[in-house]
């Protein structure tokens, strides 16, 4: 049995390691229905001050196919193209001879 199990300790969120434009680390998941965003502070000046700050933010709808107003983009998200016409049933009964 791992050591994890064992623990009183609750999981409340996994975070991932990501790095900013600045090349500064940051921690990154989800609480939620909330984005969890977990900043080293660069403001520190003393002791007293916090190491880290976190910041929550709402998480962004993740964007369904139908959703997608661009023709092209629609059409690229179901897996059809325009180029390639619709297949043609075997057994048409109609006058055309071919």
């Amino acid at each position: 049995m791992s050591d994890q199990k064992k623990s009183d300790l609750v999981p409340i969120a996994p975070l991932w390691t990501n790095t900013t434009k600045e090349g500064a680390p940051y921690l990154r998941g989800y609480l939620g229905n909330a984005l969890l965003l977990i900043f080293k502070n660069k403001y520190k000046e003393k002791d007293s001050d916090p190491d880290w700050r976190a910041y929550v933010a709402p998480r962004a709808p993740k964007e369904k196919k139908d959703d997608v107003q661009d023709p092209m983009e629609k059409e690229l998200r179901s897996g059809i193209s325009a180029d390639v016409p619709p297949p043609i049933p075997e057994n048409v009964d109609d006058e055309i001879p071919f």
